[in-house]
């Protein structure tokens, strides 16, 4: 009984609200056009955020705290020490990746020819800045005072030699073991071949690291016009025997914005396409009753709520991404339906009410239901805003301001334009001219006033209304539903984890191709993994030796970690320099077992050799020097072929963290971008339980039976489970794009439920057979042009080169053909046989005492 004066005050307030819109039209036509005036100012402020490594990096998470950790502890001065091994991000380098055409040897004379060639283009690359010019030497990171190269350079005179077996160097490390002193090989070769001692006799690939000074902050803009120069140098340069491939941070923003601009062409595609759609649809066999122009105002309503909804929040400050361009088909696809609903509540009224009148009795009938929906998808998004990852919370944020605008604009906006078409309609002029239609007389209670159904309309009740009557028709929905659930569970369960980067950009973008060459060519030996001890222990013990020495065999057990010769380890180092012949003359008279002493040695000689000046970077003292507080360690991953690769030895490296003799914390500067592949599915999880029982929640509070909420919201339930588990077998997988899609899902799926399922228990003295025809009648044909207007909204997308956009059109695709389905067949049959579970559904018809809900009785 409580639920149902809730829903009798809703739809008495919305019949008031009707009625005040049918006596005012054209103030609500104006205010909302003077408030998205006032509000797209706020586009003179946007600010974009390109980001990539801060908007997909999960806030609090165990690699970003880490990766906050090793940048305030071990932060790299670009400026004095740079190095490969300690890099702490990608935007410190630009990597370009060489390989030859015909897939033979990088140390053929001719290929080493055009690699030398293509060395000092990019060397002699000027850009100027203040007066200035600057090239790759004044911006380089450096070590020791010069800039750090491509252990290439080294290798290039003698490339004959090493493929005629005549120069042996050591791949992946070449170290002479009485100085300490070794060359690495790692980042420069790739597709290496080596005999069984490790000389290294072929190599397929080079890859050249520029390293850039980003310390010093006053080379920032000329570091990035070098940035740019050079991306533009690498996308047009033309070789005979070499092809390049290149990461730089500067072409990844560049691609982010031209897939941005490259779909915003789209749009005006889209909203003619589905304007032209909502036009022809709102026609009917009647040139008064038709309504075509209400087609087009449902789309301009939604225009004027996308630049109201993006507005509003850059008036607020807050970052704009470039994915928020989906919101444009998002709200053009799938927040017109409403509009239908209303159009079709209206049709259901009198010709011969006033239009105030039919106004109330429209938004009395559709006003609760389209409530429900649009509080649905805002209580969606706001959810969706509590994620852990920065481009989900930015994304929701804005499509959570467009879809109150949506809702808003539809009651105030279009509901002045219904008024407006109404009185035309009163007056019985043309829908497309708006002039009187000859022949035709306007006379009260004569036979042109009488009541014409609408065709469509009729077909849905008449005849899929009537054939979901049938005990076999309803056997064979409920079949059809048993099986399409149990796939998308087994979908849903086996869907894959994914996190490339490259998903974001054409598959022939140079970050793609960039991705495929590094898997292919260079990925025998990939980045270093830092294992880090944040806590003081006494290292000149032989037990926390020991201790430490089994950490790290841990983790070089695993069998895509390095042998233990790319083991980097200041322990190590100086537990042999204790056994040299220079280190036991300089450490005479230093007890090695003595805390005290072991530092000192450590500091005062060890450390201040050149050999082991990187070493500096990887130990702290406390401030006194009495206490190494933290240090780290480095091991080499190896044979990464894929990202599915990476995700697994990521996890797997955690789980030997969580288990090692001393504490330590692990650290890549890739794994902060890669961690979300292993939180996402629990996010999924999450966030699609916590939305869905708060939705619930929602649609038990407004539709006034327990059984039909319980009973339509498993069906939700089922709806997103199927959609996911069906779009898994089209290869969607489960990452971030998915994550913001499930938000939109969870909103999207409820809203053909809710308005089917309340005409139904809305209706008064009719059996469950009657009801659910008269619900097709009401709400049959808005879904289909909600669903068509879906499609269309997303229609461009499989055709562009991005798997952002041809995913996010598969599971719109699914999602719409579900809501479909389901609300046209899986709920009449369900809600036909509710009768035999709950009988107030035939009390209420049998014996009259059922809550009076029209408004107006009361009026």
């Amino acid at each position: 009984m409580n639920l149902l004066c809730i829903q009798y005050l809703l739809s008495r307030q919305f019949f008031y609200l009707g009625r005040l819109i049918g006596r005012n039209p054209k103030y609500f036509v104006i205010g909302p056009l003077l408030l998205t005036l006032i509000l797209v100012t706020g586009l003179l402020n946007i600010s974009v955020n390109r980001d990539l490594d801060f908007l997909f990096t999960a806030r609090d998470g165990r690699a970003e705290q880490t990766k906050k950790l090793v940048e305030k502890f071990f932060p790299v001065n670009t400026s004095s020490f740079t190095d490969i091994v300690r890099i702490t991000a990608l935007h410190e380098i630009i990597s370009v990746q060489i390989i030859t055409k015909d897939g033979g040897s990088v140390f053929r004379k001719k290929v080493v020819n055009e690699v030398m060639k293509f060395h000092n283009i990019i060397k002699n690359i000027t850009v100027k800045w203040n007066n200035q010019t600057y090239n790759y030497d004044n911006l380089c990171g450096k070590r020791n005072g010069k800039c750090v190269e491509s252990s290439f350079l080294k290798l290039a005179p003698h490339a004959n030699e090493i493929l005629l077996g005549k120069y042996k160097v050591k791949y992946p490390l070449d170290m002479n073991e009485h100085t300490l002193l070794y060359d690495e090989y790692i980042t420069s070769l790739g597709g290496v071949e080596t005999l069984a001692d490790w000389t290294l006799i072929d190599a397929k690939g080079s890859r050249f690291i520029y390293f850039l000074d980003i310390s010093n902050t006053t080379k920032t803009v000329p570091i990035n016009l070098w940035r740019d120069a050079v991306a533009a140098i690498l996308r047009n340069l033309m070789f005979k025997t070499v092809t390049f491939s290149f990461y730089n941070l500067n072409d990844l923003n560049e691609e982010v914005e031209r897939a941005n601009k490259h779909l915003t062409t789209r749009i005006p595609i889209v909203a003619f396409t589905v304007m032209v759609f909502s036009f022809i649809t709102c026609m009917t066999n009647d040139w008064i009753r038709s309504k075509p122009w209400l087609g087009i105002s449902a789309c301009v309503s939604a225009g004027l709520a996308i630049a109201s909804g993006i507005g509003l929040v850059c008036h607020l400050h807050i970052d704009f991404i470039d994915f928020n361009i989906g919101l444009c088909f998002i709200i053009l696809g799938t927040e017109i339906d409403d509009a239908f609903v209303i159009i079709s509540a209206w049709r259901c009224t009198s010709v011969e009410d006033t239009v105030e009148k039919r106004m109330g009795q429209a938004f009395s009938k559709a006003g609760v239901s389209i409530t429900v929906t649009s509080l649905t998808n805002f209580v969606s998004f706001c959810i969706g805003m509590t994620t852990h990852f920065p481009a989900v919370q930015l994304f929701c944020g804005y499509a959570a301001s467009c879809i109150f605008f949506t809702y808003v604009y539809q009651i105030t906006f279009f509901g002045a334009c219904m008024a407006l078409s109404g009185y035309r309609e009163e007056k019985e002029l043309h829908c497309l001219t708006f002039r009187p239609i000859k022949g035709r007389k306007k006379v009260q209670g004569s036979p042109e006033k009488q009541e014409v159904e609408d065709f469509i309309m009729v077909q849905f009740r008449d005849k899929l209304g009537r054939l979901l009557t049938f005990p076999f028709v309803k056997f064979l929905v409920i079949c059809i539903f048993a099986l399409n659930l149990g796939i998308g569970i087994w979908g849903f369960l086996i869907i894959r984890d994914g996190n490339d980067y490259s998903d974001l950009f054409n598959e022939k973008s140079s970050i793609s191709v960039y991705q495929n060459v590094f898997f292919k060519y260079f990925n025998k030996y990939y980045f270093t993994l830092q294992i880090i001890v944040d806590k003081p222990l006494n290292y000149a013990d032989l037990e926390v030796q020991n201790a430490i020495d089994k950490t790290i065999d841990k983790f070089l057990e695993h069998p895509h970690i390095a042998e233990p010769k790319l083991m980097y380890s200041w322990l190590n180092y100086y537990k042999m320099f204790t056994k040299l012949p220079v280190g036991k003359f300089l450490l005479r008279g230093y007890n090695m077992t003595c805390k005290e002493e072991f530092y000192e040695g450590l500091r005062n000689v060890f450390l201040r050799f050149p050999q082991a000046r990187e070493f500096q970077e990887d130990i702290i003292f406390n401030e006194d020097n009495t206490e190494i507080i933290k240090t780290r360690f480095f091991v080499t991953l190896q044979d990464i072929d894929n990202s599915q690769t990476e995700i697994k030895v990521i996890k797997e490296l955690y789980e030997i963290a969580d288990k090692t003799p001393i504490p330590v914390k692990i650290h890549s500067f890739t794994f902060h971008l890669l961690e979300q592949a292993l939180l996402i599915k629990r996010i999924v999880y999450q966030l699609g339980l916590i939305s869905a029982g708060l939705i619930c929640l929602l649609f038990f509070i407004f539709v006034p039976n327990i059984t039909c909420a319980i009973f339509i919201s498993s069906i939700v339930l089922c709806i997103i489970c199927e959609t996911i588990g069906m779009v898994s077998f089209l290869g969607v997988k489960i990452d971030m794009l998915l994550l913001t899609t499930l938000v939109l899902c969870v909103g999207f799926s409820i809203n053909y439920p809710t308005h089917i399922s309340f005409s139904f228990v809305m209706a008064k003295d009719l059996t469950p057979e009657e009801r659910v025809r008269n619900s097709l009648y009401e709400i049959g044909f808005p879904m289909f042009q909600g669903t068509a207007t879906t499609l269309l909204g997303v229609s461009v997308l499989p055709f562009e080169p991005y798997y952002s956009s041809i995913s996010f059109f598969k599971i719109m695709f699914v999602l719409s053909l579900q809501t479909a389905f389901h609300g046209m067949f899986v709920i009449p049959v369900i809600l036909s046989l509710l009768q035999y579970c709950d009988k107030s559904l035939k009390e209420e018809i049998v014996d009259g005492e059922n809550v009076e809900l029209n408004p107006e009785s009361s009026s």
